[in-house]
């Protein structure tokens, strides 16, 4: 990899007026090598993907050795989801790194081609080339194969991966797998709102065990959980470490808990009184027309949620439907993308005056039916046990498996995935298909 020279006059590439400032002084002088990286890199940062790999591209044939300007363009395209394209471009170098093995594990997997990504990291493992990143990406495909045990033991290098932050304020001892009777052990939040919904199923099993479990539940799970027998106390922040004789996030129990079975059913929830009041206040203005939540994106602050997420226009065959009403059930800053849609006239926003996830599930209780894309709205709606229709991406998630319309994970859930990466006009065909399907059933038709 080569270095930058001193004498390049390279601007800052810190914010989005550094960037306009870089591309104008760009499109008018040519610019270094180095400047377009910068630019490419600031573009990439910014989702902009497309542009980003035309920066790099032009910063590889001013330096056409600099094998780090080869990376940088491949990444662009795996952001962009043109997986294989971008692993010809990884392939046309030797890939000797550590982060080169990751990456064409990575995007491996994303092509559901999990057999190869793991025969590629058990092969860097072996010569010396493996990584904590790379041991994370097999942890996934074997997830998506059913393979529990070996894929949670592997998923506990994602901290060393940087693939999940580190928790702080933690007891001294991590959790080593011991379930000693009353041990009083401190379970914490990890990743998303969803993977708590989804991991904290077994917490039962640690309650089974005799060991005192305490979660640490964030602001908008923490009145539903404190509703629900979960298994485990639930408390909120701050707390005390020194009251705990371990700690544990909550995607690390399965491994912790030796599991490699069918899952255990899903987590038993009780929504609050005022809640179930609430969403019923909401839900019932609409008469006798079938109910639909939608929720069409998830939290921004996730890598990729672009790839989850669709616009709300999505929703208009649905939304035109005269014996169907849809309640959104988004709470966050895209409510404007809602109500800027030619959908937003006909559906009912539900969820912006929400406390937290208690008045979501609330409303729930109220439903018909959820049809959304893959948020924890999805694992909040199955831990119900409401029937919802999860719309999910080419690449999915583990606990959807490769393929099929169903998941172990969660029995009311149905699955309607993308036949290819970035195709949501299939999966809505479907979707208003099935739809038209059932509501002629539920009206007695034939």
């Amino acid at each position: 990899m080569q270095s930058r020279s001193s004498s390049e006059d390279v601007i800052p590439i810190n914010s989005r007026r550094a960037a306009n400032a870089l591309a104008r002084k760009l499109r008018l002088q040519g610019g270094s090598a180095a400047e377009w990286y910068d630019l490419g890199t600031f573009l990439s940062r910014s989702k902009q993907f497309a542009d980003a790999k035309q920066a790099f591209d032009t910063a590889h044939r001013k330096a056409p050795c600099n094998s780090q300007y080869v990376r940088a363009q491949a990444n662009a395209l795996s952001g962009m989801r043109r997986y294989e394209e971008a692993l010809s471009v990884r392939r046309a170098r030797p890939y000797s790194l550590p982060m080169d093995i990751a990456v064409i594990a990575d995007d491996l997997k994303n092509l559901k081609r999990y057999e190869d990504a793991i025969a590629l990291v058990q092969q860097a493992q072996e010569t010396g080339k493996g990584s904590a990143w790379s041991r994370a990406v097999e942890g996934f495909a074997q997830l998506y194969l059913g393979n529990y045990a070996r894929g949670f033991a592997l998923l506990e290098d994602r901290f060393e991966a940087d693939l999940t932050p580190a928790p702080r304020n933690v007891p001294k001892k991590r959790w080593e797998r011991d379930l000693t009777i009353g041990l009083r052990l401190l379970v914490l939040p990890d990743q998303g709102l969803g993977d708590d919904l989804l991991m904290l199923r077994f917490g039962r099993s640690l309650a089974g065990a005799g060991v005192i479990g305490t979660f640490v539940a964030r602001k908008p799970l923490k009145r539903l959980l404190e509703a629900s027998d979960i298994g485990l106390k639930v408390i909120g922040e701050p707390y005390g470490a020194a009251d705990f004789d371990a700690w544990c996030p909550v995607c690390s129990l399965p491994h912790a808990l030796h599991f490699n079975a069918a899952p255990p059913k899903p987590l038993t929830l009780t929504v609050p009184e005022d809640a179930l009041a609430r969403g019923k206040r909401i839900v019932g203005t609409s008469g006798s027309a079938f109910k639909i939540g939608m929720c069409w994106t998830g939290n921004a602050k996730y890598p990729r949620n672009e790839i989850r997420s669709v616009s709300p226009e999505a929703f208009c065959g649905i939304a035109a439907r005269p014996d169907v009403q849809l309640f959104s059930l988004y709470k966050g800053p895209a409510i404007d993308e809602l109500r800027q849609s030619s959908a937003g006239e006909r559906i009912i926003d539900a969820a912006s005056d929400d406390q937290d996830l208690a008045d979501a599930a609330g409303v729930i209780s109220a439903l018909d039916l959820v049809i959304s894309t893959d948020t924890s709205l999805v694992h909040l709606a199955a831990s119900l046990g409401k029937p919802v229709w999860n719309l999910l991406p080419f690449e999915s998630f583990w606990q959807y498996g490769p393929e099929g319309d169903s998941t172990p994970w969660y029995p009311s859930m149905r699955l309607f995935r993308q036949p290819g990466p970035g195709d949501w006009d299939s999966v809505f065909r479907k979707v208003e298909t099935e739809l038209d399907a059932l509501l002629q059933a539920r009206s007695g038709g034939t």
